[in-house]
């Protein structure tokens, strides 16, 4: 009662897709055996070490950060008394960033493996519902779960994974490649770097190895906070408050006529929270995150501008030292 009757036009109502395999460049009997090293436990390192290590590879995963046990510990340590470990924080450590999130799925990507993403979540635990919603959310409870069962299903595949390793520089060798570690060096067939946009002495060691580098565009802003409820109410109108209703989200975009330059909102976390998100000392950095529930009352978003190679001459060295001021 008092509920919309008519559903939104462009709500899909056919049969779920099915599911696409992975495309294979090499076969199995290409990768059988072979040693293969993975820097990063990010989703793009899990992806990569699982698409290897299903396929007869022998994974080394190393991650600069802790385990999952360990790095939610150090993180809470920074929210409760502000100290800054630079390995274990919201950037650094087993799972990535996106550990300390929204947990947010949805992408405007529209490869047909977007499905395989997410039916390979549901495997490792994530609710089915996350299959058939527009804007799929698991929230930082919800990712983690899933990060511990994906290392659990790589493990039995027999992939290692080596803890507090940075990669510190990269070396060419007659058979593949060496990548230093402060431990030592590691020899290796292949290596799939998911490093993440915050590794920059390795992106420097990559440079003089000669590896090319792009320019591309990023962006820049700050993190607004709202009631929850005005967002519910604005977005919602007299349905605000329904208890079958989630809390709401909005989504920003203004595209300056003049210069081009656009702004819009990004990450926005409805029920969710504004957080440290530093990785060095002495750094500003904030981030939004929230829970499978939504509930916290608050919602955020972070509201950017973009930036062009020609803002920094078009040089990815320029832009980096730009990100890094």
């Amino acid at each position: 009662e008092g509920r919309p009757q008519r559903i939104p036009p462009g709500v899909r109502t056919g049969p779920i897709p099915r599911r696409t395999a992975f495309p294979s460049a090499m076969s199995r009997k290409d990768l059988l055996g072979s040693e293969t090293i993975v820097a990063g436990t990010g989703p793009a390192g899990l992806f990569a070490a699982l698409a290897l290590a299903s396929r007869g590879a022998r994974v080394t995963i190393l991650e600069q950060g802790p385990p999952m046990q360990d790095r939610v510990a150090a993180v809470a340590e920074l929210w409760r008394a502000g100290a800054l470990h630079a390995d274990a924080n919201v950037q650094f450590g087993e799972g990535g960033a996106g550990t300390f999130s929204y947990g947010k799925l949805m992408t405007r990507v529209k490869d047909p493996l977007c499905r395989e993403v997410l039916a390979t979540f549901v495997e490792a635990g994530a609710p089915e519902h996350i299959l058939e919603e527009a804007h799929p959310h698991l929230g930082t409870d919800g990712v983690r779960r899933v990060v511990a069962a994906m290392r659990s299903r790589l493990e039995a595949l027999g992939a290692s994974f080596k803890f507090r390793q940075r990669v510190t520089g990269v070396e060419k060798t007659t058979a593949g490649y060496r990548l230093i570690t402060p431990e030592g060096a590691l020899e290796t067939r292949a290596a799939f770097l998911a490093v993440g946009h915050s590794s920059r002495p390795l992106f420097r060691a990559l440079r003089a190895l000669g590896v090319p580098f792009a320019a591309k565009g990023f962006a820049v802003g700050v993190r607004v906070e709202h009631q929850q409820a005005w967002v519910d109410e604005r977005q919602y109108g007299r349905f605000a408050g329904h208890p079958e209703l989630p809390s709401a989200e909005y989504f920003l975009t203004y595209r300056d006529g003049i210069t081009g330059r656009g702004v819009y909102s990004f990450c926005m976390c409805p029920g969710g929270l504004v957080v440290n998100s530093a990785s060095e000392t002495e750094g500003l950095v904030t981030n939004g995150m929230s829970l499978s529930q939504r509930a916290s009352g608050f919602a955020n978003a972070g509201i950017v501008v973009t930036v062009s190679p020609e803002d920094f001459g078009g040089d990815p060295w320029q832009g980096l030292a730009f990100h890094e001021t």
